[in-house]
């Protein structure tokens, strides 16, 4: 049996967007794990951002996290 492992440090995914946010990675369970914010329009209380999900804030530089759930995203400044 042929086993092979992937790494992808950024996969984009053609389509998706959230009003200002990018959406950049997902996981198994189609949860964004990574994205990106070029105005500064942080999502929150929004659904399908992972637990810990990290968002940059391509404006102020900002890295944010979800330190809410994937059904009410709170992301706070890390």
């Amino acid at each position: 049996m042929r086993h092979e492992i992937f790494t992808v440090s950024q996969l984009i995914r053609g389509g998706s967007s959230n009003g200002a946010v990018t959406v950049l990675e997902y996981n198994d369970s189609m949860q964004v794990t990574r994205c990106k914010c070029a105005t500064g329009d942080i999502p929150s209380a929004v659904a399908g951002y992972a637990v810990g999900c990290l968002l940059t804030n391509t404006t102020s530089g900002v890295l944010y996290s979800n330190t809410g759930s994937v059904t009410s995203c709170t992301f706070s400044a890390t």
